[in-house]
């Protein structure tokens, strides 16, 4: 079964921490059905004549597959209100809460299957 991939785009308010949200992805740890988060910053005007982002990051979300995605989504959801969390699942559901507040995230698109992922280049290659 393909996975399930997830693209976001965020613009930080001008009171938003962007170490805080940063930190969120870097202590990310796989969980529910989410196997490997991916965070991009915005790439402002430089001298490289690249084309610069409109958004402050990105984030791609690989999941094992759809029906992980719709899982982790439904408990991750359900967990934010729920009277207690598993201890094991307080990491992830901090995680969860940086990375879906208002008003942090300004465009979703979702709904891609992942067909190829080819081995990263090494200086070795």
């Amino acid at each position: 079964m393909a996975q399930y991939v997830s693209v976001r785009f965020y613009k930080l308010t001008a009171e938003a921490d962007h170490k805080a949200f940063e930190q969120a992805f870097h202590s990310f740890a796989p969980a529910l059905g989410v196997e490997r988060v991916m965070l991009l910053r915005g790439l402002s005007p430089n001298m490289f004549g690249l084309a610069p982002s409109q958004f402050d990051y990105g984030s791609i979300h690989i999941y094992a597959s759809l029906e992980e995605a719709s899982y982790t989504v439904k408990t991750a959801t359900d967990l934010l209100t729920a009277d207690e969390v598993p201890t094991a699942l307080k990491p992830f559901l901090e995680f969860w809460r940086t990375v879906h507040a208002a008003p942090l995230e300004e465009n979703v698109v979702n709904g891609f299957e992942l067909l190829s992922d080819k081995p990263c280049f090494t200086a070795s290659s």
